[in-house]
């Protein structure tokens, strides 16, 4: 059989509820190994009040639950209450709980507005299983809550707004939270309490009502590269605002909005790169392949730039540099002057019409689409192929650098020579031997010194560790086994 889908919608869909999809899909296809695919579950739906839990199906991971807020209804990084959400008044059950192994769940905003008994927003009781780009408010107990399984991750998450704890873990072995921030809770931002292992990474916490970052002393696990208002478990301070510190958009409780505004913040490019486990923040947006990353569910870019789209009419002076992030569509109109330098990153469509001057430079660096209309003048170089970057990837070192070589990009099938290690990147426990296209080694070797053909994409070598000896920490080999999961799975 092959993968399937199904959507949530009030009308028009599969199913009126996801508590529906979830029973109606186990009875139709409770064993997505048997099925030999993936259950994608897209909900459209603006406001659920179903309690949900994610259970009776028989999993892999080749072969899991995939939950997602489809993107015409995802909020936009911060709660709004027009945007989908799964929100429940439900005195004794989580909104949602994820039972099943492996499941995926992705974009949902998941409240509970009960003011007693032991609920919360989502509890995770399986294995395996990934929670990314949600937000989760007004828990009484927990706004996310990794209770049991192992080996379950927590990316790119919101907590706010519960009476007692934003990310609680318990019980669970090996949980990791990477790039969450855990803001107005009552007590705790962060709780890591019994469990045997877990991994805090990139996350942030602030104004939360007894501390921000709690480690019981049974609590065996790694505080990476996180911060807090309070400085709490040795993490670096913080301060929760919009015009020092963190540079939020908006601190004030129940409104939200943490991402960073200025280069300023304490928060932009001091954390860990986690390349090799995702790519992109809560937005959607890419995070460096090989430099650090911002700390918390954003990543700053440094600018507000967006897609510029239109027209340059006539007459039109640019005399300065106008530097593209994303793609340029629209028409360079007759008589137009572009007296500096016109860089495109993306693609370049449309015409660059007759009469038209550049007097600077235009290089394109990947496709050029559309035309040079007769009597353009390029006054300066046209410079159009199609070429490719080549990067390095650390592969989840916790020093050094990734090299970066100054040729890229190649066009195909333009001869490279793969750099060494010489930026000195190290993983505990583990020695440097080689390259792969692959994080996990399954793609090509690429030897050190080696001359090779660059292919018709982009290339990433990742560094392939070969393990030195026992005794590496918090379990790095099943964390860089289960980052496999992350971005790579089928």
């Amino acid at each position: 059989m092959a993968d399937k889908t199904v959507t949530v919608k009030s009308s028009g869909g599969d199913y009126t509820t996801l508590a529906a999809a979830i029973t109606g899909e186990v009875t139709a296809n409770a064993n997505l190994v048997t099925m030999a695919g993936i259950l994608h579950i897209n909900d459209y739906l603006s406001s659920d009040t179903t309690t949900v839990n994610v259970n009776g199906f028989t999993t892999s991971s080749s072969y899991y639950v995939d939950i997602s807020m489809d993107s015409s209804v995802r909020h936009a990084g911060y709660y709004d209450s027009t945007k989908g959400k799964l929100e429940v008044n439900d005195a004794w059950n989580p909104a949602l709980t994820v039972t099943s192994n492996y499941t995926r769940l992705t974009g949902f905003q998941i409240g509970n507005t009960s003011e007693g008994g032991d609920r919360g927003a989502l509890r995770v009781d399986g294995s395996y299983c990934i929670i990314r780009d949600c937000i989760g408010y007004d828990g009484f107990e927990f706004c996310f809550w990794i209770w049991g399984g192992s080996d379950n991750y927590v990316i790119n998450c919101i907590a706010t707004g519960s009476t007692k704890i934003g990310f609680a873990q318990v019980y669970s072995y090996r949980a990791i939270f990477i790039n969450c921030v855990a803001v107005h809770n009552g007590t705790r931002g962060f709780s890591l309490e019994d469990a045997l292992d877990f991994t805090a990474i990139n996350c942030y916490a602030g104004g939360n009502g007894t501390v921000d970052f709690y480690r019981s002393a049974q609590n065996n696990g790694e505080i990476i590269t996180c911060f807090s208002a309070d400085g709490s478990e040795s993490t670096t301070v913080v301060a929760l605002s919009t015009t020092s510190g963190a540079y939020f958009s908006n601190v004030t409780a129940g409104s939200e909005n943490l991402h960073i505004t200025s280069t300023s913040s304490g928060l932009y490019h001091t954390g860990t790169n986690e390349y090799s486990v995702f790519t992109t923040d809560i937005d959607g947006d890419a995070r460096p392949a090989s430099t650090a990353w911002c700390v918390g569910i954003d990543e700053y870019s440094g600018s507000s730039s967006v897609e510029l789209a239109g027209v340059i009419a006539a007459t039109s002076t640019l005399s300065g540099t106008l530097s593209v992030g994303k793609p340029l569509a629209g028409t360079i109109a007759a008589s137009t002057t572009l007296a500096g330098a016109l860089r495109v990153q993306k693609q370049l469509t449309g015409s660059i019409v007759a009469s038209s001057s550049l007097a600077g430079a235009l290089r394109v660096v990947k496709n050029l689409a559309g035309q040079v209309v007769a009597s353009s003048s390029l006054a300066g170089a046209l410079h159009v192929a199609t070429a490719y970057t080549l990067t390095y990837n650390g592969n989840g070192n916790d020093g050094g650098t990734a090299p970066t070589d100054a040729s890229s990009p190649y066009e195909e099938a333009e001869n490279f020579t793969v750099l060494g290690n010489t930026g000195g990147l190290t993983l505990s426990g583990y020695v440097f031997t080689g390259w792969n296209s692959a994080a996990n080694g399954t793609g090509s070797h690429y030897s050190p010194g080696g001359v090779y053909s660059m292919p018709g994409a982009a290339l990433t070598l990742y560094v392939q560790w070969s393990e030195a000896g026992e005794g590496s920490s918090h379990g790095k080999r099943t964390r860089k086994a289960m980052w496999l999961l992350v971005e790579g799975g089928r």
